[in-house]
C-alpha cells in the first residue's frame, strides 16, 4: 500500500491522478480521501494474507 498527497493546485483532477499513476505503476487505486491517494499492488512471491486467529 502506499499513500500519496496530491497538490491542492494541481491541475488534473484528484481521481484522475490516482488512475494514471495506478496505470503508470500496475497497481490499483483504492481510495481517494481529500488530498491522498490511496494505492495498491499485491506481493507477487507472497500472495496469501495470514490473518490471525
Amino acid at each position: 500500500m502506499v499513500k500519496v498527497r496530491c497538490e491542492r493546485n494541481s491541475p488534473l483532477d484528484r481521481r484522475e491522478a490516482g488512475e494514471q499513476l495506478a496505470a503508470a505503476t500496475g497497481s490499483h487505486l483504492v481510495q481517494v480521501l481529500g488530498n491522498t491517494l490511496l494505492l495498491y499492488r499485491p506481493n507477487p512471491n507472497d500472495l496469501q494474507i495470514a490473518l490471525p486467529e
